[in-house]
């Protein structure tokens, strides 16, 4: 059974790369929608600390590989997403409630906007970056956190098992 579970993380993982990049080609929806934050998040409610670290910089080095931004933003806005999740899930909220993940992960998906908000600052000196999320007004990141915590928080509420659930 557990190599099972293990499949189905990997085709989600595989599932969340697809849509990553084709969300980068659709203009309305690049650089305002991250499914693999989604992703990340499930697997951080689902998964118990280190293995849900492991699992978001090997998603991320796969998107690296991918993406239009230098190497190495993903694996730092998903590791970012795990280790503030983590941290408020067990220092303040200590609780498996919806409201509880939505609070973690929002905090989460705040902290992982730091990369992206780095990457912005400097191709805007730069030359050499492109800028391509210059095109994201900055009303848009608010709405964007808000609507990813709410889908966490409902996605993870239906999947039951707080921890060690596919391994």
């Amino acid at each position: 059974m557990n190599r099972l579970r293990a499949v189905l993380l990997i085709a989600l993982c595989a599932v969340t790369v697809i849509l990553e990049v084709i969300s980068w080609s659709i203009p309305s929806l690049a650089f305002r929608i991250y499914p693999s934050w989604v992703c990340v998040a499930i697997i951080t409610s689902l998964l118990s600390w280190p293995r849900s670290l492991y699992a978001a910089v090997g998603l991320g080095f796969i998107l690296d590989l991918f993406a239009p931004a230098p190497f190495g933003i993903w694996m730092a806005m998903l590791a970012l997403l795990v280790v503030v999740s983590q941290w408020v899930k067990t220092t303040w909220l200590k609780q498996a409630s919806a409201l509880a993940v939505f609070a973690a992960i929002g905090c989460g998906t705040i902290a992982a906007t730091i990369p992206i908000w780095f990457w912005l600052a400097l191709s805007y000196r730069s030359a050499v970056l492109s800028p391509v999320i210059q095109l994201v007004p900055w009303w848009h990141w608010p709405i964007g956190w808000l609507m990813m915590a709410v889908l966490v928080a409902v996605v993870t509420r239906i999947i039951p098992s707080p921890y060690e659930r596919f391994f």
